[in-house]
């Protein structure tokens, strides 16, 4: 990861040396160093921010594209299902479906004993 350095002063990181308004690649031994992080926090170095952009779509990409995968796999289950006329089967392979392409907050509360008794 590309890091900067925002200070007046020589930075030096293992053995990546930053002048001032310097920017390298940051040691991948350094990428959790609480000394690091607290410099970024209080201002004296930055990660390139184009760096960190092209890092967040690719992870994004993945998680989509495990996000396919898994529908793509209820449609096939859903499918063989259909082909064996086996409903039950058929039904849960439908509800996965379902629940891959719902988000969490869209999924409503199930209600106890005691919240549907009240209602009544």
């Amino acid at each position: 990861m590309k890091i900067i350095n925002k200070t007046g002063k020589v930075v030096g990181i293992g053995s990546l040396t930053l002048l001032p308004d310097g920017s390298g690649e940051l040691p991948v031994s350094f990428g959790n160093n609480p000394i690091i992080a607290d410099m970024v926090r209080n201002g004296e170095l930055a990660f390139d921010t184009e760096d960190v952009k092209v890092q967040a779509d690719a992870e994004a990409a993945k998680a989509a594209k495990r996000q396919e995968e898994a529908l793509a796999a209820a449609v096939k289950a859903a499918e063989e299902a259909q082909k064996k006329d086996d409903a039950p089967a058929a039904e849960s392979a439908a509800t996965t479906v379902n629940v891959v392409n719902v988000a969490p907050s869209a999924v409503p509360a199930k209600k106890g004993k005691k919240a549907a008794a009240t209602e009544d």
